[in-house]
């Protein structure tokens, strides 16, 4: 059990202990019994900037706790739900039982391995699982988010109207497309930087998992290879599912989704965890 934690979001503070949950804003402030609380969960909030709010579910009913940066939301689920002993489940689609608090997936495996069923492959799922070097690797067909895809069109189109203003402040006498290279040239240079450091515009992601690491690489924009990025398997943190379909991945702090039907999205979390028990089994009949 966690002893009492404090998370701030904005001005408010929220603290939860083995007994008691409660938030703190301004002058006001409202707590929640353990007992009461079945669950923690998370929402995403409208908008062209990620936001969410954390809820408790008390039995059939649910009531808000705080909103904030989707970031610090989902960051302040996991300390709350770990302090509470409570399960938790954020919208992204990852869930976390309340015994499951500080594993990774590698020991919820070793751990629970009757909790994760291997489902049937059916003749219309397209993710494929491939042999790979001491493992094996999965391409996924992810996609980038809303905010990235306008906010990176939206860089394009005011480098396409800053060319046009120039040729027309100087009545034509400048070819737009002489301005507009430049400006595209530094926009795309500006987004590679930024790629490089969060991966927001690649797609079509490939994960390779081997006995020790994983390695993680998309496209960018669906068209150039992206730098591959590696984490020790002790950071793949979790893998699951909704009932909707939507696949989530989170390595280190890192999370990687994408949506599936159902059925196909439950089969390659059963086929990741098949294949990761028999390569622990064979590692510890080569020891």
């Amino acid at each position: 059990m966690v002893a009492e934690v404090s998370v701030n979001i904005g001005s408010a503070t929220v603290t939860a202990s083995d007994s008691l949950l409660s938030v703190q804003s301004g002058g006001s402030s409202k707590q929640w019994k353990r007992l009461q609380i079945t669950e923690l969960g998370s929402r995403k909030r409208g908008g062209l900037f990620p936001a969410a709010t954390m809820f408790v579910r008390l039995g059939d009913t649910t009531e808000d706790v705080i909103s904030g940066r989707e970031s610090d939301i989902l960051a302040a689920l996991e300390t709350v739900a770990a302090a509470l002993y409570v399960r938790f489940e954020e919208h992204t689609g990852r869930s976390v039982e309340s015994d499951e608090h500080g594993m990774n997936v590698p020991d919820q495996l070793k751990t629970f391995p009757s909790r994760w069923p291997r489902p049937q492959r059916l003749p219309s799922m397209e993710v494929e699982f491939k042999k790979a070097d001491d493992g094996f690797e999965l391409q996924l067909p992810s996609t980038i988010t809303p905010m990235f895809w306008a906010l990176y069109l939206g860089s394009n189109s005011v480098a396409l109207l800053l060319a046009l203003a120039v040729s027309l402040f100087n009545l034509g006498g400048i070819n737009p497309a002489l301005v507009l290279l430049p400006l595209l040239v530094l926009v795309h240079g500006i987004w590679y930087v930024i790629n490089g450091q969060t991966n927001v515009l690649e797609t079509n992601h490939t994960v390779r998992i081997t006995s020790s690491e994983i390695v993680v690489h998309g496209r960018i924009l669906n068209t150039l290879a992206g730098q591959p990025v590696r984490y020790p398997l002790d950071e793949f943190r979790d893998l699951d599912v909704t009932t909707q379909g939507r696949l989530a991945f989170l390595f280190s702090d890192r999370r990687l989704s994408c949506d599936l039907p159902r059925l196909e999205g439950e089969w390659v979390v059963g086929e990741v965890a098949h294949r990761l028990l028999e390569m622990f089994a064979g590692d510890e009949e080569s020891e």
